[in-house]
């Protein structure tokens, strides 16, 4: 997973936007990402019939690179609970 930080937020890539026909932010994700840290979002895209995880959010405010990559990962078993998204 590569981590990029912006001015506000770390995005861990689980895939490239090239990849995906159609990109969302949908509310449901966002409430499953915010469960885990206050303001994360999470992107998905689709490819094909299917909607996969393409990145995640973490705000950067108060936490490390490290930290985004394991609430990533939070996340992500989070979805892959809640949902059965494959990310």
């Amino acid at each position: 997973m590569r981590v990029d930080a912006t001015e506000n937020f770390y995005r861990i890539r689980i895939r490239e936007p090239r990849q995906f026909s159609e990109m969302r932010i949908p509310e449901w994700a966002h409430r499953v990402a915010e469960s885990v840290i206050k303001n994360a979002k999470i992107t998905i895209g689709k490819k094909g019939k299917e909607w996969k995880v393409q990145s995640i959010l973490i705000p950067r405010k108060g936490v490390t690179k490290a930290q985004a990559l394991r609430y990533a990962k939070q996340i992500l078993k989070k979805i892959e609970y809640t949902k059965g998204l494959v990310w």
